[in-house]
């Protein structure tokens, strides 16, 4: 289950991938996985700490995208629902959660679920309602970069959605449907690897997407951005210290955090009031277990740099 502060990482790569064959003692191949787009980090944080906690009082978690807009969950006894999100003019509560998760999850673990809900966006009113199917329909090893993982439950999401747009006097009526898969395995709460379809239909023209991405811990060849001339991180690896230097357009509050490869905050190294300039900060890793880490930098709230850290 997702806890407050664990952090998702997911780094798009080229769309060539396919989800390959379901079933037991599977093995699918993406050694040739490497990023082709944008990483995306969200946290998981308290949803007393956002700006629509009122709008939603019955959460217990809330995802941080990092962009302004948060997503609601409820935890009730081992099962995770979606309760809607919000961001910068929309806030969208489901007046039907949507079951997103529920522990145990096996192998044929399976549930269906309905959804509905509706906002008003600029004096119109928007409605969903719709159905979710899930299905740990695999298992086996994954080939990623950098080696094979083991024991991988593979998860796949359908979902069946209806859009209606109320205009007053007439209103559009659409559907869509998306599924997803997302390669899972024991003690790391991002996917290791996710590949999405979403087909839409309008006025009868049917229109597919599909994404790719993966979880930059799992390939031990890049950093997770590209290289900046702005933002130093050496030596790395290292044994026990490392330096960032990082220059900062404008002042602000400096959250600089250490996360294990499954998500979790290992310790906030500083949390204080900076001016604008360079920000050079030491990072000891003296106590910490050899491994790949990563170092999150935040000034108010705006993500400024995520890194691969290796300690030997």
């Amino acid at each position: 289950m997702y806890e407050i502060g664990d952090i998702l990482i997911s780094q798009e790569a080229d769309t060539t991938f396919d989800e390959g064959p379901a079933g037991a003692n599977q093995t699918w191949d993406f050694s040739d996985l490497a990023p082709a787009g944008v990483l995306t980090i969200q946290s998981i944080v308290t949803p007393s700490s956002t700006p629509f906690a009122t709008d939603f009082p019955t959460a217990d978690l809330a995802i941080n995208d990092d962009t302004g807009s948060y997503t609601y969950f409820d935890v009730s006894g081992n099962d995770l629902y979606i309760l809607g999100g919000a961001g910068p003019g929309v806030i969208f509560p489901l007046s039907n959660s949507e079951k997103f998760l529920s522990y145990p999850i096996t192998y044929n673990s399976a549930f269906t679920d309905d959804m509905a809900g509706s906002y008003i966006s600029s004096g119109i009113t928007n409605s969903l309602s719709g159905t979710v199917n899930f299905l740990a329909d695999g298992y086996g090893a994954l080939i990623l970069p950098s080696g094979t993982v083991n024991n991988v439950l593979r998860l796949k999401y359908t979902q069946d959605y209806t859009f209606t747009i109320n205009f007053g006097l007439d209103s559009v009526t659409t559907t869509a449907e998306s599924t997803g898969y997302l390669w899972m395995v024991e003690g790391n709460k991002n996917a290791l690897v996710s590949i999405g379809y979403y087909t839409t239909s309008f006025v009868g023209e049917l229109v597919t997407t599909k994404s790719v991405s993966y979880y930059p811990g799992s390939v031990s060849t890049e950093d997770l951005l590209p290289s900046n001339e702005t933002i130093q991180l050496y030596p790395n690896p290292t044994t026990d210290k490392a330096i960032i230097n990082v220059y900062l357009d404008r002042p602000g509050t400096a959250d600089l955090s250490l996360y294990s490869t499954s998500g979790k905050q290992m310790r906030v190294i500083e949390f204080s009031n900076v001016p604008a300039g360079l920000y050079s900060r030491q990072v000891d890793l003296e106590d910490v277990e050899a491994g790949i880490y990563f170092l999150k930098l935040e000034i108010d709230d705006r993500n400024i740099f995520t890194r691969r850290i290796v300690k030997q």
